[in-house]
């Protein structure tokens, strides 16, 4: 949109109004101990990967209050590593990051992760420090 309007496109050029917004409800995540923290998937995009209302706030809070343990991050009973960016995976296992918007994600480095794991949209996320 940035490179139209620097052309000099009008923004009335870009589409209709719009008056009606929709407000998508994102699940709580649960706490139902001080070493365990409850999620779900929430949005499967079209790599495949899996987000999940689980944030990285929440993820260093629980590692915060149980300083002295490692955080195990499990979907479907698989772990998954937490790495910092996509290419330092390695191949066709689970992973996971925390991606550009705040929240974790899960991926399989160069396969779809959904339908590799079978994974759908409300699978249960799970991370513990141990």
């Amino acid at each position: 949109m940035a490179a139209w309007l620097s052309k000099g496109i009008s923004i009335s050029k870009f589409g209709d109004p719009v008056y009606q917004y929709m407000d998508l409800p994102i699940p709580v995540t649960l706490n139902p101990s001080q070493t365990v923290l409850e999620g779900e998937v929430i949005y499967i995009d079209h790599f495949g990967n899996m987000i999940t209302n689980v944030t990285g706030q929440q993820l260093d809070e629980l590692h915060r209050n149980n300083q002295n343990s490692k955080l195990r991050i499990l979907l479907k009973n698989r772990e998954a590593s937490l790495k910092q960016y996509y290419s330092e995976a390695g191949d066709k296992e689970l992973y996971s990051l925390i991606n550009s918007f705040g929240y974790l994600e899960f991926f399989v480095n160069s396969a779809n992760a959904s339908s590799v794991l079978d994974i759908k949209v409300g699978e249960k996320v799970v991370v513990t420090a141990t």
